[in-house]
């Protein structure tokens, strides 16, 4: 997963190896690792976020995103989950589709909530979806 992050550097600093091995010991994680990529994120009683969806530069927008965020939402249903939740960054045009295509809405924002790997603030949304379905 740290591979695959570190291939993107576009989006954010990369988390480790050991960033990665630390929240998945967690036992409020959840992933879905797929061929290409990865969705992960967690479950604290009945209410889900995503931390993270990434997808190989050479497999997007064939529906893998959209895959593993639905492996994600079925696992955290599984679980209890009646909600889920999100950020993401205003600038991030990509994301923000694949989340409002899957049912997703803004529910708020957060001013300067990131940083680019070229120091600037960037706004992000904060999205929702219900898993009461």
């Amino acid at each position: 997963m740290a591979s695959l992050h570190a291939k993107l550097k576009h989006l954010s600093r990369p988390w480790s190896s050991k960033e990665y091995t630390k929240f998945m010991e967690n036992t409020h994680s959840v992933c879905v690792i797929g061929e290409f990529g990865f969705c992960i994120g967690n479950i604290i009683q009945t209410v889900a976020e995503i931390s993270m969806i990434l997808v190989e530069p050479r497999a997007h927008r064939q529906g893998f995103g959209s895959n593993y965020l639905k492996n994600f939402e079925s696992q955290v249903k599984k679980l209890g989950a009646k909600a889920c939740f999100l950020e993401v960054s205003i600038t991030n045009i990509p994301a923000q589709t694949l989340y409002f295509r899957n049912g997703f809405q803004k529910v708020g924002s957060r001013k300067n909530y990131y940083r680019s790997l070229q120091g600037v603030r960037e706004d992000g949304l904060i999205l929702k979806k219900s898993l009461d379905n």
